[in-house]
């Protein structure tokens, strides 16, 4: 019997390389059972960077999760760069889901050592040192 992540495979790989990534969009909206399986299989698909990135900005204006899962499988995805930098503009704007997301982005984030890297003036710079204050009040 195959799992959900073995079929939703077989799915997207049925389709053209150029219709995979609208695909997998219809198939396992945000907020969806199968979006974190989508997340996962993200990684391993053959599409284009630019496509890769459309995927990973989608899920993340689902910020908050959960767990730290969702976080990894799109930090695999891209660049720690690109992913900080995604994570930046979509972060919730209410205390409560950015204290949460922050729960799981910023040990994420540091591991990647992409916020060690970041000059202080920058957006990036910034973010971080927002993550480090929201932390600050757990």
């Amino acid at each position: 019997m195959q799992t959900l992540l073995e079929s939703l495979r077989t799915e997207v790989l049925a389709h053209p390389k150029a219709d995979r990534t609208d695909f997998l969009l219809k198939r396992c909206p945000l907020g969806s059972d199968c979006s974190l399986h989508a997340m996962r299989l993200l990684n391993g698909l053959e599409i284009s960077k630019a496509e890769r990135l459309r995927v990973v900005r989608y899920y993340l204006q689902g910020m908050p999760f959960a767990s730290e899962r969702p976080y990894i499988y799109l930090l695999n995805a891209v660049s720690a760069r690109v992913f900080a930098r995604e994570a930046m503009t979509c972060f919730p704007s209410d205390p409560a889901q950015a204290s949460l997301a922050t729960y799981y982005l910023r040990p994420l984030l540091l591991r990647s050592g992409v916020l060690d890297q970041a000059d202080p003036n920058t957006d990036l710079g910034r973010f971080g040192k927002l993550l480090a204050e929201i932390e600050a009040t757990f």
